[in-house]
């Protein structure tokens, strides 16, 4: 999960890496700061949203 969590203005989660977190944290970090910043990112995050899992309002 890549994103802003839901019901929250300043909260954000980047998790659900497993066994690369270590390997993919450089590159996860640089899109949560751009998305984190600017509200976009150069890599598109939909799929990867944390209300994914629930229902959409």
């Amino acid at each position: 999960m890549l994103g802003r969590l839901p019901g929250y203005d300043n909260v954000f989660v980047a998790t659900g890496h497993g066994m690369l977190g270590v390997t993919l944290a450089p590159s996860t970090a640089l899109v949560m700061a751009q998305f984190m910043r600017t509200g976009a990112s150069d890599i598109d995050l939909e799929p990867f949203r944390p209300d994914r899992f629930g229902q959409r309002a």
